[in-house]
Formats: structure tokens, C-alpha cells, sequence
């Protein structure tokens, strides 16, 4: 850019130099090359402003901006990883809901990494009948069997609801979500349980 504007600045004092016929007195001579250089200083700022624009116009983020946007989706993925590491005192209601926020954001974030790190090892799911068996949730399943989950409706409102848009909106634990051990929590068609002060997803009902 300023490479274009010196190019623009050194041909507007040539023209105005050549446009001047060497008889005309200094004086007069001096005040239209002025004239000149001015128009040259108004052109070099409509080439900068028009470059501006195009840069908006092909999508591009500004520096700052981008830096700032950075520095928040680090700032949230180290909080999610600090969620999945926390270990807790005592396993209650308590516990539970500083687990259930963590929760929520990994969901949110839509890093399954994130949910993974919150996800018992030996996570399984099963049909909505008694009578399904608990099926173990593999490695390399994982991703797809998280996706289905989060796709269908749990069935708690009447109008239709993903799962995902359900975790979205709880942000206040559903009355008797823990149960009375302290060591089991359900919400919606998710199962948690509590080992050692860590909360863990360890099982789900899927609908299909």
C-alpha cells in the first residue's frame, strides 16, 4: 500500500512538471505543482480507501479481531480441559452442578475432544425398553454414537427439542436430578456417575 501511494505521489509531481512550460515564471510554476501534489495526495487516499474496502468486502478479518477471537476460543478450551481434570471433595449435588456447567460448555463448543475428556471409559448405551441391553460405546464409535445422542428429542417438552438444545438451555439442574446416594445423576437421557470426587457421563438411552 504505501509502495502504491509513493508510485502514485512521484507520477502526479512528474505530470505537474511536464504539464508546466519551462518559460512560465518560478513563482507561478511552484504554485501548480502544488495544485498538482494536492490532487496526488487526494488520489493515493482514494486508492487506500478503495483497498480498504475490497479487504472487507472479500471477508477478511481484521488483525485485532481475529487475535481477540483466538485468544477467546484458547481461553475457553483451557476451561473445559480444567473441567475435565477437577476432581471434587465429596460427590453431591454440589459437585455435580460445578460438573454440569463444565458439561454444558464442552457440549456447546462442539469439540468432541472436550466432551470425550468428561466421558467414562466405559461408556454404553442402550435402548429405551428395560429389556435392551447396555451396549459398550467403543473408541472409534464414539463420535458417531455422541452425534446420534445429541440429535434426537428426549421427549421433555412438547413441541419437538434436540438433545443438544435441551444441555444448551438447562443451566439450572432439573429438581432431584442427583439421586439420594450422591453418587448417580440423570438429565434428560444422560446418566453420570461419581467416583473418587470426579464426575463422569456413563451412560445414555438412545431412542434409535
Amino acid at each position: 500500500m504505501i509502495g502504491l501511494g509513493r508510485l502514485v505521489m512521484a507520477g502526479t509531481v512528474q505530470c505537474a512538471a511536464q504539464r508546466v512550460p519551462q518559460r512560465v515564471p518560478q513563482r507561478v510554476r511552484q504554485r501548480v505543482s502544488k495544485r498538482w501534489l494536492r490532487r496526488g495526495l487526494t488520489l493515493m487516499g482514494c486508492v487506500a480507501w478503495s483497498s480498504a474496502i475490497i479487504a472487507c468486502g472479500d471477508g477478511r478479518q481484521p488483525a485485532t479481531d481475529a487475535a481477540a477471537d483466538s485468544a477467546t476460543t484458547i481461553a475457553a478450551s483451557s476451561r473445559i480441559r480444567s473441567d475435565s481434570t477437577q476432581s471434587y471433595a465429596t460427590c453431591d449435588t454440589t459437585s455435580f452442578t460445578a460438573f454440569w456447567q463444565g458439561f454444558r460448555a464442552a457440549v456447546q463448543s462442539k469439540e468432541i475432544t472436550a466432551v470425550r475428556a468428561l466421558v467414562s471409559d466405559t461408556f454404553a448405551v442402550r435402548g429405551t425398553l428395560d429389556s435392551d441391553a447396555w451396549v459398550r460405546v467403543g473408541e472409534n464409535e464414539f463420535a458417531r454414537q455422541w452425534s446420534a445422542l445429541l440429535a434426537q428429542d428426549p421427549g421433555l417438552r412438547i413441541e419437538p427439542e434436540t438433545l443438544r438444545d435441551y444441555v444448551a438451555r438447562a443451566d439450572i439442574l432439573p429438581a432431584q436430578a442427583v439421586d439420594p446416594s450422591q453418587t448417580t445423576a440423570r438429565i434428560a437421557d444422560l446418566v453420570f456417575q461419581c467416583a473418587d470426587g470426579r464426575w463422569r457421563l456413563s451412560r445414555a438411552y438412545a431412542s434409535e
